[in-house]
């Protein structure tokens, strides 16, 4: 059995500390988890635009979500309520533009979705199974509980 030599403690604590210093540390929002997020399989986006209601009472911040996603949902785009990213206690409009399958995280309940693209958005669940879609320029609730994916461009 070969002998092994142990590092030193300064040297351990000078590397953490450039590894903490090449790292950063976070704020508070960005330490957080979030509990809703949208992952691109293909093109890597981790972060979609979105529009963050957070400002009034939760049910005026759904209210106002929800008008927003109706009737200011870009062309082309597929936009979608759900809880903001951080658990400010606000709602967000997701935007997704691109043409990709993908994976989303903690979505539930029923909110709604506004289709502007010109092709259907598909819904799987986790076995990648096709369960549900929203038609080309449809407007609608969804309920996010059993989805996993969405592909977009379909």
């Amino acid at each position: 059995m070969a002998k092994r030599k142990a590092i030193p403690g300064a040297i351990v604590a000078v590397i953490l500390a450039v590894a903490a210093a090449l790292i950063g540390t976070a704020g508070p929002a960005e330490a957080a988890v979030p509990e809703f997020w949208i992952t691109g399989e293909h093109t890597g986006h981790q972060y979609l635009d979105q529009v963050l209601f957070t400002d009034q009472e939760p049910h005026q911040d759904l209210a106002n979500a929800t008008a927003y996603a109706n009737n200011n949902c870009p062309g082309s785009s597929f936009c979608l309520v759900q809880r903001d990213a951080y658990g400010w206690g606000g709602f967000a409009v997701w935007i997704v533009s691109g043409c990709d399958t993908y994976r989303v995280s903690g979505a539930l309940d029923t909110f709604r979705v506004n289709n502007t693209r010109g092709s259907r958005v598909n819904a799987y669940n986790a076995n990648r199974r096709l369960i549900g879609h929203v038609r080309a320029h449809q407007k609608r609730a969804v309920t996010w509980d059993p989805i996993w994916y969405i592909a977009t461009c379909r």
